[in-house]
């Protein structure tokens, strides 16, 4: 299995990860096992919250899951490190300013 992800290096020699977009509308629950390009943007996201310490690389594994606890903590949701509607809702409100009408 090949793992992708972006590195950007800027003209003054860091290297940095691709952030994730402004704003965070993830449009699936999120669980264990999961690799793609939105596991990626939320990795993004939660790299730049300083809740994942690893690399962003699109694979939802124990380190993202640890991530997702941690972040659920902060919002007071139930620390289950599943993506659900009440995570998806957290992480819209808090990347673009809205929320959804879902539970």
């Amino acid at each position: 299995m090949i793992k992708k992800f972006l590195v950007v290096i800027s003209i003054f020699g860091g290297i940095s990860f691709a952030h994730a977009a402004s704003c965070v509308d993830l449009g699936v629950n999120l669980s264990r096992g999961a690799e793609s390009n939105t596991v990626l943007s939320f990795q993004n996201f939660l790299y730049e919250k300083g809740y994942l310490k690893a690399a962003p690389n699109g694979y939802f594994g124990p380190g993202t899951f640890a991530a997702v606890k941690a972040y659920q903590k902060s919002v007071g949701l139930s620390q289950v490190g599943i993506v659900g509607p009440g995570t998806r809702a957290a992480i819209k409100k808090e990347s673009c300013g809205t929320s959804t009408s879902s539970p």
